[in-house]
């Protein structure tokens, strides 16, 4: 098998001059889950992320079509332009683009804390560590979380 990575991830870190480390803590995912980026290519959610964060086009990102340099910005003041996060939220109900929307407003801290939370919930947590109790009772998050959990 070959180590040269999947295309959609070649252009993104000829774009970005990133690897995949960097990329993995800009976006707040996993390395492991770049990895799987590179062997399989980006899927569409990741595409939409990645072109959030880099300023990419998603077309781009997944085909290789459309020069980049030709390619007007994705957050372009313009309310008739498509940006990442209308597409996104097409694909999503509303209660994933809500939970997106609150997730991103967290401070990094509890975000982190979030998807142990969840992890703990769905049983694939790969954190044995039991949540830190004083992110969640933090002044910074009061209002980022409900503490009124017994």
């Amino acid at each position: 098998m070959s180590n040269k990575p999947h295309p959609t991830m070649q252009r993104v870190f000829e774009a970005t001059g990133k690897n995949p480390t960097e990329i993995a803590r800009d976006i707040n995912t996993s390395p492991q889950n770049i990895n799987n980026w590179i062997k399989r290519g980006v899927s569409k959610i990741g595409a939409i992320v990645l072109s959030n964060k880099y300023d990419l086009p998603i077309d781009w990102i997944l085909t290789g079509d459309d020069d980049l340099s030709n390619q007007q910005q994705l957050h372009d003041e313009n309310d008739d332009q498509e940006t990442p996060m209308k597409t996104l939220k097409k694909l999503l109900n509303s209660n994933e683009s809500f939970l997106i929307e609150k997730f991103r407003s967290l401070s990094s801290k509890n975000q982190h804390a979030l998807i142990d939370i969840i992890g703990e919930i769905d049983g694939t947590s790969t954190n044995n560590k039991t949540i830190n109790n004083s992110v969640i009772n933090s002044p910074h998050s009061k209002n980022e979380f409900n503490s009124n959990s017994n």
